[in-house]
C-alpha cells in the first residue's frame, strides 16, 4: 500500500473514533456517572454511580 493511502485509513479510523466517543462512549459516561471535579486537586476528574451520588447529596443535606 502506498503511503497516502495509509494516511487516509489512519484519517478513516480517527473519523469512525470520534463518532464513537461523541455518539455513544460520551452519553454512556452521562446516564451512568455524575462527573465534578476534585476540589483540592486542580483538573482532576471523579466519576460517581448515580445511585452513589444521589446518597452523598443526601447526606450533605
Amino acid at each position: 500500500h502506498c503511503a497516502s493511502e495509509h494516511r487516509y485509513r489512519e484519517w478513516i479510523f480517527g473519523q469512525f473514533l470520534g463518532w464513537m466517543l461523541n455518539g455513544y462512549v460520551i452519553g454512556l459516561v452521562k446516564a451512568l456517572f455524575y462527573v465534578t471535579e476534585s476540589m483540592g486537586q486542580k483538573h482532576t476528574l471523579r466519576f460517581y454511580r448515580g445511585e452513589v451520588w444521589n446518597k452523598l447529596q443526601e447526606m450533605a443535606f
